[in-house]
């Protein structure tokens, strides 16, 4: 049962962090998952700007799926531009090592 347990919490914490990671915009998805009320902490990064109200305790303190949405659309977007850097500053003239 112990075993069952562990597998469910981490195949759901897996699945959670998916969407995350593909910045998935829709509630309902989030919500198979997890539930409306979830809170997420998350510690704060230089590269990524935060809003006052989630910084809590210097972490990032995300209370509730829509929050959690707002942030994960905010690190695709860091991303694409960390992503453009490297791509600017790698080209055949000049291969990154």
């Amino acid at each position: 049962m112990r075993k069952e347990l562990h597998e469910a919490w981490a195949q759901t914490l897996e699945e959670t962090l998916a969407l995350r990671a593909s910045a998935e915009p829709d509630p309902a998805r989030w919500l198979h998952l997890v539930d409306d009320e979830v809170v997420l902490v998350h510690p704060i990064t230089p590269y990524r700007s935060y809003r006052k109200a989630d910084v809590i305790d210097n972490r990032v303190v995300l209370m509730g799926v829509s929050d959690i949405i707002a942030d994960a659309a905010s690190l695709q977007v860091s991303h694409m531009k960390l992503s453009s850097y490297i791509s600017i500053a790698c080209n055949p003239t000049s291969p990154c090592a």
